[in-house]
């Protein structure tokens, strides 16, 4: 891996990290605001309309699935123009040596 890959990992792992934490004080937070107003909310009655649609959950469950499809339908298409234009790319761009290796005495005069 290099090290530019590396050090965007690292970072990357940060931004996890700092959403993941910030997400658990919040989640505390509506609790305690839901344990609040929930007394106080009265039980509505449901009517043929209301129970057709569906849940809160089902919703977020649905949309998730679609942006992780969406997600590998980009992935896959970014992948197919990387390799599309690979011929190209080989000639103006040097493929970077794996670590721990050094350039052979050719491509030091090639350079």
């Amino acid at each position: 891996m290099s090290t530019v890959i590396e050090r965007l990992t690292e970072l990357q792992d940060k931004v996890v990290e700092s959403v993941t934490s910030f997400q658990e004080p919040v989640v505390e937070t509506v609790r305690k605001a839901v344990d609040t107003v929930d007394e106080r909310i009265p039980e509505l009655p449901t009517d043929a309309i209301t129970e057709k649609l569906p849940t809160a959950r089902e919703l977020v469950d649905n949309q998730f699935e679609f942006a992780s499809r969406m997600l590998k339908v980009s992935h896959d298409f970014v992948l197919a123009i990387l390799e599309a234009i690979e011929p190209v790319t080989e000639k103006v761009v040097k493929p970077a040596s794996p670590a721990g290796t050094d350039e052979t005495a050719s491509e030091k005069a090639a350079a």
